[in-house]
């Protein structure tokens, strides 16, 4: 995928999700956005990667799924959760995108 083409697939995301969440969480989503792409460049993590997990990780909360709705989907799909994520209630950043996609296909 072209720069271009990424830059574009973030506009579209963006896009989508301030139709969908609330004007405070999208300004919050925005901000982790940033803030995770600026945390991965001072820990040369993937800048790019970052910056997409902070802004799709809220995006399931919009839907108001419980910790444990959000594991059981998680076990459906064959989405990997560690012991220590479900014993405390809390699912990986990475999986609420996932969630979200599975729910709205």
């Amino acid at each position: 995928m072209s720069d271009n083409d990424e830059r574009e697939e973030l506009k579209s995301i963006r896009k989508s999700l301030k139709k969908v969440l609330s004007k405070s969480r999208y300004e919050h989503t925005l901000v982790v956005e940033f803030t995770s792409a600026a945390l991965a460049m001072c820990y040369g993590a993937d800048i790019k990667k970052a910056g997409l997990a902070g802004l799709l990780h809220d995006c399931a909360k919009q839907e108001r799924l419980s910790p444990d709705d959000m594991i059981s989907i998680c076990r459906k799909y064959h989405i990997e959760i560690s012991r220590h994520c479900c014993t405390v209630n809390w699912v990986p950043i990475f999986a609420t995108a996932y969630i979200i996609f599975l729910i709205r296909k």
